[in-house]
């Protein structure tokens, strides 16, 4: 059964990857004129298995900031009311859809057959769709988006979904050296207490978390011509935008000037109200990669950094 694609919906999304600078750009898009960005950066609505119910909690503690007299322009106030009056409706389908689940012991005793439960659970997948998609109707400016790296990492499978629902979306992905990638990577477990620093400069822990006990989060978000590849499968080359986390570093009025033009926005400074360099986390301690990792992470990268050197070109060109 297919999905009836929503007449509203998001011009881009921004899937990654994680730890390069997906931040600057929502704070970037966030400011324009031109461009209206949800009121939370990571919607995770896709990765979270179209679960309405994980997605409405998120923006739960934001609710309390409109309470305490923060402002929001109209479309976040539209956006808040979209995603919290719908609350006690979906918990109640929430019920039935646990209720009538094809896992559930009483299905033959409720009398319900196969193709009963599967249309019922059709409507409910349906209805969270359009609930998300709901969200991009009716803004005020021209430009609506949704930045959420964790996108970067779905199956080929779930993209080729989401491309016959949003077809017209573009999508931008934020290229960075896997080498740099991951140790920033594990400088956030580090920050957020999941690792010392002595698990963090040691080569054997780098090792562990890479290929003796893998930890998909960090490998999968780590191969970027691999992601480009699947969601340009799906969306055709001509909607997905790539762009260096290099050249935000060193130049990040030209990069923002080269994904508005990708966007088919203006671009002018006038029309955004920061500026092009600045970072929220510039503060953040970078601890700095230790010699031995650089090798390491080289040497089990190396036929990633060949592909996006021949695939990116540009800055990729100079990984190493």
């Amino acid at each position: 059964m297919s999905i009836n694609k929503h007449p509203n919906y998001p011009d881009f999304l921004c899937i990654g990857l994680q730890k390069a600078a997906t931040s600057w750009l929502y704070d970037q898009l966030r400011t324009h004129r031109d461009v209206w960005m949800p009121p939370v950066k990571e919607l995770h609505f896709f990765d979270g298995a179209f679960n309405f119910i994980a997605t409405r909690n998120k923006f739960g503690h934001l609710v309390k900031n409109i309470i305490k007299g923060e402002l929001y322009d109209i479309d976040d106030l539209s956006f808040f009311r979209k995603a919290m009056l719908t609350a006690k409706a979906d918990e109640q389908k929430e019920k039935r859809k646990r209720h009538l689940s094809l896992r559930s012991q009483n299905v033959n005793h409720l009398g319900l057959d196969n193709h009963k439960i599967e249309r019922y659970e059709y409507q409910a997948k349906k209805v969270e769709i359009d609930w998300y998609l709901s969200l991009f109707e009716g803004a005020s400016r021209s430009v609506t988006g949704d930045v959420t790296p964790a996108y970067s990492i779905l199956s080929e499978q779930y993209v080729q979904r989401i491309a016959k629902l949003i077809p017209e979306t573009s999508i931008i992905l934020i290229v960075r050296n896997p080498i740099d990638r991951v140790w920033s990577q594990l400088r956030m477990r580090l920050r957020h207490g999941s690792i010392s620093r002595d698990q963090l400069c040691s080569e054997s822990y780098i090792r562990k978390v890479l290929i003796e006990d893998p930890i998909p989060n960090i490998i999968m978000r780590s191969y970027p011509s691999v992601i480009y590849q699947r969601w340009a499968m799906a969306f055709g080359e001509s909607k997905i935008g790539f762009f260096f986390f290099d050249e935000i570093s060193q130049s990040p009025e030209k990069v923002r000037r080269d994904i508005c033009a990708f966007l088919k926005i203006s671009g002018d400074p006038k029309f955004f109200s920061i500026n092009a360099d600045y970072d929220k986390k510039a503060n953040v301690e970078k601890l700095e990669m230790p010699l031995s990792i650089r090798i390491f992470l080289s040497d089990f990268f190396k036929k990633e950094i060949d592909n996006c050197k021949s695939l990116f070109g540009g800055p990729a060109k100079g990984w190493d």
